[in-house]
C-alpha cells in the first residue's frame, strides 16, 4: 500500500493510474496527447475533429468554448483559420501546421518532409495530393506504391502510399522491399549479404550476378555452397561465368581454390572464409566461433549462451559439422526441442548447483545468480538471488527477479525490472501496475508493457496491437485471461495458432501458442483469408486471376515454398512458375514463384503455369513418339545409397546400364528415384493401436517428426504386431510394434541425406517431444524402442522399344545387366558402394479387346501366350514381381484380363448354341 496524492481536477491530472503524484495541467499552445484531453487546462487538445490528427496543441478557452474543429495553433492555442489536409491552397503558408501545398491541395505531410534528402517518408517526389491530403501522383522515374509492399507484389501492401524510385536492373537493386530509393550493385570482391530473402536474391546485389561465400548450415542441418552464409563476396565475371560454387575471394572476386567445409586441411589458413580446421577437416564454423570468449560458466547464460563450437574437437568429412566434444560436453542439436540447427557441444549441468536458463543454451548457470530486477522465467525462481521470479500473472511466463523486500511482502503483482523501474522505485521491488486481466487506463498502467483494451490489461504486448497477427482489430480483452474478447466491425474473433520468437533467447526459437485474434470477414467471391494451422493472416487478400501470383507458405529452412493455397486462385489451382532449381530467384518487382492457372490448365492438372496468361507451361520432357514403353524397377542398398545419390552418380548408373545391356540413349525416356526408409517403432499403450484410424494417426505423427517428409501419405504403415497381451484389467498397457516405410522422392528432395534423415527421425521419435506429437493426434502412448533404419533406393527406368527391336528383349537386357556382378563392379570402380540389387519389370497394358460379336455367332477359341521367362544369372535369383510395386502386379494381371474375358464369352456362346438359341 502507498499514499497517493489526491488531484485537483481543475488544475491537475494523473498521467497513469500508477503515478503517485499529480501533474499540473498544460497551458494553451503546449503540445499534448490527443488521447488524453484532460491534460489541457481548457479540456481540448488539438481540436474537436479528427481532421487534424497531427495537430496536438492545447486550445485556449475561447477555442474550447466554440468547440473548434479546425485545430489549435502552437504557442497561442487559438483556433486556426488555415486550410487543413485536402483543402484548397495557393502556397504552403495557406496550410495549417506548415503542411505542403501540391496541385492546389494541402497535404498531410509538411514542406520539411519533402526536403529531406534521404526521403524517409516517400514524399520528396510527390507532385499532387488528393482530397484527403494524401499523395496521389509521383514524378517521372517513381512509382505510386504502398509504403510496405506485400511479399507477393500483386497483393495490397500497408502503411499508406508513397513515391518509390524504379530501379535499373543492370546497375541497381532494392536492398529491402520497403526501400524508397535504389542501391548501386556491388563490384567484385565487395561483401554481399548472401542469404536469400523476400526482398531480393543475393546474386541480384552483385554486378556479375553471383554472390559467393562460405558455406552455411541452415535450419535443416544441410549445407549450401553457392547460396551461402550471412556474408559473402561478389564474384568477378570469370567466376560468375564458370558458376563458381566454392565461393569467391574478397577484394579480387576470383573463384577460390581453398578448401571448403568438410574438406581436408592442415591449418585454418587453408580453409576458405576463415573456417576452423579441426582434426584435419575444415569446419562449417569460423575460427572466431571456435574461440568464443564466452566460456565462463559462472556467468548468467542469458548473456553467455555461446555458439556451441568452443568445445568442439573434430569436424565431419563432407559436412564440416562438429563431430566430437571435450569432456563434460555432449554433442546435440542447437535447437533441441525441434532437433534442428547445427550440432554443438553443450555443457552437462550439475543439477544441484547449476541450471540451464534456456533449453537451447550451451552453458550452464549457477543457481541463485540473477540479481533483483533481472529478467527471468517464472518457472525458474531458483535462478534469482532472492528465490522468487514473479510476473504477477499465471498468463505471463516471463517476469523479473524480486528483491528480498518484495519476497518478504509476498508480492503478487509482479516485480519491477531493471529497465522498467521508475527512478523512485528500486529494481526488483513489488510493482504497483495492473496485471493481466486487471483494470487499466492505458498500456502504461499494465505490467510488462501489456496492451490495455476496453479498460483491461491484455495477455499480449502493446506492440502486438500494431502488427498483422490479428490484434490490431481487437477492441477489448477479457478480465478472466486477458485474451482478445471483441473486435471492430468487419472482423470476427477466432482462435488460432501463432508462431512467435522467444525474446529472451539470442537466436530464433519458434514457439507455438493458441491465441484469440480478430480476422477480417472476407467476401468469398473475390477475397480469401489464409487461415490455417500453419500460417495466420488476419487480413483479406484478393483472389488472383489466371496468370497472377498465388499464395505459398515460405520455409525459412531452405528458402523455398513448401505449400500452396489453392483458394487464392479463381480457378482453384495454384502451380509453379518454373523458376528453375534452387531458392526463390524471381526478378526484381515480379510476382512470387507460384502462379494461378487458367481453366484449361487446371483441368489438365498442370504443375506449372505461365505468368500473365495462366496457360500450361510444363515442359514436355518426353519426345512424342509412337512407341510402346515399359518400366524396369531396381531396388538397391549400400553406403552410397544411404548418403544420397548425387545427380552425377545417378547419371553414371543409367549410362552403365545402357552400355552393359547394349542399349543406346534413345531407349531411356525418364528415370525416377525414390528412397525407401524402413524401420519399426515399439510403443506401450492402453489403446488399441491396430485400428485403421490409429495407424493413420501414427503415420501423420511420424511424418511430423521430420521436416524432410512433405506429406503424411509418404509414410506407409506396413503392419502392427501386439508384442504383449493385456492381463486381467482392460486398462493395462500392452506393447505394440509398428513397422513402417517412408518414401522420399529424390526429385522433390535432391539434396536429402537419407542416413542423416533416418538418424534425425530416430532421435526425434525417441524424445519426449514425440509423445506430445502423438497426443496431438489423439494417441496416448509411450515409445519404448525405435529400430535402426534400413535404407534402399528404388529406381524406376522407363525404356521404349525402337524399330526392329522387341520390347521384351530390351527389358531383359537392362534387367540382366543390373543383376549381374559386373554392374556392381562397375559402380565400385566409379566410387559407388552398392550392395544387394533386386529388380523386375512391368509390360505395358495392352489395348482393350474389340467388342464381342453377337452371341449366336461362333468364333475360334483364343490361345493364351505366356510372358517370356526372365533368366537371372545363376549367382543371383530373380525375385517374383509381386514383391515390389503394386502397379507392377496389376500390369501383369491386367495383361490377361482381355483374354480371360474372351474365354468366358466363348463358353457362354457355346452353351447358348448347345441349348438351341
Amino acid at each position: 500500500m502507498v499514499c497517493r496524492q489526491v488531484c485537483d481536477p481543475a488544475s491537475q491530472f494523473r498521467r497513469s493510474l500508477s503515478d503517485i503524484s499529480c501533474t499540473a495541467k498544460l497551458t494553451p499552445g503546449t503540445y499534448c496527447n490527443a488521447y488524453q484531453p484532460d491534460e489541457c487546462a481548457s479540456g481540448l487538445c488539438g481540436g474537436a475533429s479528427s481532421k487534424f490528427p497531427t495537430s496536438r496543441f492545447c486550445c485556449d478557452q475561447a477555442a474550447t468554448t466554440s468547440n473548434c474543429s479546425q485545430g489549435c495553433e502552437s504557442i497561442t492555442g487559438q483556433c486556426t483559420n488555415k486550410s487543413g489536409p485536402g483543402e484548397t491552397c495557393n502556397t504552403s503558408t495557406d496550410c495549417f501546421s506548415e503542411k505542403a501545398c501540391l496541385n492546389g491541395k494541402c497535404c498531410q505531410f509538411s514542406q520539411m518532409d519533402m526536403s529531406l534528402s534521404a526521403d524517409p517518408h516517400g514524399v520528396t517526389n510527390c507532385n499532387s495530393c488528393d482530397n484527403s491530403g494524401m499523395c496521389s501522383a509521383c514524378g517521372v522515374g517513381f512509382k505510386f506504391e504502398a509504403r510496405y509492399p506485400h511479399r507477393w507484389f500483386h497483393m495490397p501492401g500497408t502503411g499508406g502510399m508513397v513515391c518509390r524510385q524504379q530501379c535499373d536492373p543492370a546497375t541497381e537493386y532494392r536492398k529491402f522491399s520497403s526501400d524508397l530509393v535504389c542501391t548501386k550493385k556491388l563490384a567484385p570482391g565487395q561483401s554481399c549479404y548472401s542469404i536469400p530473402s523476400y526482398n531480393h536474391h543475393p546474386d541480384d546485389t552483385c554486378q556479375s550476378g553471383l554472390c559467393g561465400g562460405t558455406p552455411y548450415m541452415n535450419e535443416g542441418n544441410s549445407y549450401e555452397s553457392n547460396i551461402v552464409g550471412s556474408v559473402g563476396f561478389c564474384c568477378d565475371k570469370a567466376a560468375a561465368a564458370s558458376n563458381c560454387s566454392k565461393g569467391c575471394e574478397a577484394i579480387s572476386g576470383a573463384c577460390t581454390a581453398m578448401s571448403g567445409a568438410g574438406e581436408r586441411c592442415q591449418t585454418s589458413a587453408q580453409c576458405y572464409g576463415e573456417r576452423a580446421c579441426l582434426d584435419g577437416i575444415c569446419c562449417a564454423f569460423s575460427t572466431m566461433e571456435l574461440n568464443d570468449a564466452v566460456t565462463n560458466t559462472a556467468c548468467v547464460s542469458r548473456y553467455s549462451s555461446g555458439q556451441g563450437f568452443s568445445n568442439c574437437t573434430a569436424c565431419g568429412v563432407g559436412t564440416g559439422e562438429c563431430s566430437m566434444c571435450n569432456t563434460g560436453y555432449e554433442l546435440e542439436y542447437k535447437y533441441t526441442a525441434f532437433q534442428l540447427g547445427p550440432l554443438v557441444c553443450r555443457q552437462i549441468c550439475n543439477p544441484s548447483k547449476e541450471f540451464r536458463w534456456h533449453e537451447d543454451d550451451v552453458f550452464c548457470s549457477k543457481i541463485r545468480s540473477l540479481p533483483a530486477g533481472s529478467r527471468c522465467r517464472t518457472s525458474q525462481s531458483d535462478s534469482c538471488e532472492s528465490g522468487l521470479c514473479s510476473s504477477g500473472s499465471s498468463f505471463d511466463s516471463f517476469g523479473n527477479c524480486c528483491s528480498e523486500d518484495a519476497v518478504s511482502a509476498k508480492c503478487s503483482t509482479g516485480c519491477m525490472g531493471t529497465s522498467s523501474a521508475p527512478s523512485r522505485i528500486s529494481s526488483g521491488e513489488c510493482s504497483m501496475k495492473s496485471t493481466v486481466g486487471a483494470l487499466c487506463k492505458s498500456s502504461d498502467d499494465c505490467y510488462n508493457n501489456m496492451a490495455c483494451l476496453g479498460g483491461v490489461c491484455c495477455a499480449f504486448f502493446n506492440s502486438a496491437v500494431l502488427d498483422d497477427q490479428g490484434f490490431s482489430n481487437c477492441t477489448a480483452c477479457s478480465p478472466i485471461d486477458g485474451e482478445c474478447s471483441s473486435c471492430k466491425p468487419g472482423a470476427r474473433l477466432r482462435s488460432s495458432t501463432f508462431l512467435h520468437a522467444d525474446l529472451l533467447y539470442t537466436g530464433f526459437h519458434a514457439v507455438t501458442s493458441k491465441r484469440k485474434a480478430c480476422f477480417d470477414i472476407c467476401d468469398p467471391t473475390s477475397q480469401f483469408n489464409a487461415f490455417n494451422e500453419r500460417n495466420n493472416h488476419p487480413e483479406c487478400w484478393k483472389i488472383s486471376s489466371p496468370g497472377e501470383a498465388c499464395y505459398g507458405y515460405w520455409s525459412y529452412t531452405n528458402m523455398t515454398i513448401t505449400h500452396v493455397d489453392h483458394s487464392s486462385c479463381q480457378t482453384g489451382h495454384c502451380a509453379s512458375k518454373m523458376l528453375g532449381p534452387g531458392p526463390y530467384k524471381a526478378p526484381q518487382n515480379e510476382e512470387g514463384p507460384y502462379v494461378c492457372c487458367n481453366k484449361a490448365a487446371t483441368q489438365a492438372g498442370c504443375t506449372s503455369c505461365d505468368l500473365n496468361t495462366g496457360t500450361c507451361a510444363t515442359p514436355n520432357l518426353l519426345p512424342i513418339r509412337a512407341k510402346a514403353s515399359a518400366k524396369v524397377t531396381l531396388e538397391m542398398s549400400g553406403a552410397s545409397v544411404e548418403d544420397g545419390i548425387t545427380d552425377n552418380e545417378l547419371a553414371a548408373m543409367i549410362e552403365m546400364l545402357r552400355e552393359g545391356s547394349g542399349l543406346n540413349s534413345d531407349y531411356t525416356s525418364s528415370v525416377e528415384a525414390i528412397y525407401k526408409l524402413k524401420s519399426a517403432i515399439e510403443m506401450s499403450s492402453s489403446m488399441n493401436l491396430n485400428s485403421s484410424d490409429v495407424r493413420q494417426a501414427i503415420a501423420e505423427a511420424i511424418a511430423s517428426s521430420s521436416p524432410t517428409i512433405n506429406d503424411a501419405r509418404d509414410v506407409m504403415i506396413i503392419g502392427t504386431t501386439v508384442a504383449s497381451v493385456r492381463r486381467r484389467h482392460l486398462t493395462a498397457e500392452q506393447s505394440f510394434r509398428i513397422d513402417y516405410e517412408i518414401s522420399l522422392n529424390r526429385s522433390q528432395s535432391a539434396n536429402v541425406n537419407p542416413k542423416q534423415t533416418a538418424a534425425d527421425m530416430r532421435n526425434a521419435m525417441s524424445s519426449p517431444a514425440f509423445k506430445e506429437f502423438l497426443s496431438k493426434f489423439g494417441i496416448e502412448a509411450s515409445v519404448t524402442y525405435v529400430a535402426p533404419t534400413r535404407i534402399a533406393v528404388k529406381l524406376i527406368i522407363t525404356i521404349e522399344a525402337v524399330e526392329g527391336e522387341d520390347l521384351t528383349s530390351s527389358l531383359e537386357k537392362m534387367l540382366e545387366h543390373a543383376l549381374s556382378p559386373t554392374f556392381a563392379e562397375e559402380l565400385e570402380a566409379k566410387g559407388m558402394a552398392v550392395g544387394d540389387v533386386k529388380g523386375t519389370y512391368a509390360l505395358p497394358i495392352p489395348p482393350s479387346p474389340p467388342s464381342p460379336p453377337p452371341l449366336f455367332v461362333m468364333f475360334p477359341p483364343t490361345t493364351l501366350v505366356p510372358l517370356p521367362e526372365i533368366k537371372a544369372p545363376a549367382s543371383q535369383l530373380l525375385p517374383p514381381p509381386s514383391k515390389f510395386m503394386a502397379d507392377d502386379d496389376s500390369s501383369t494381371i491386367n495383361s490377361f484380363s482381355g483374354a480371360f474375358s474372351l474365354i468366358a464369352l466363348f463358353c457362354v456362346a457355346t452353351l447358348y448354341a448347345a441349348v438351341g438359341y
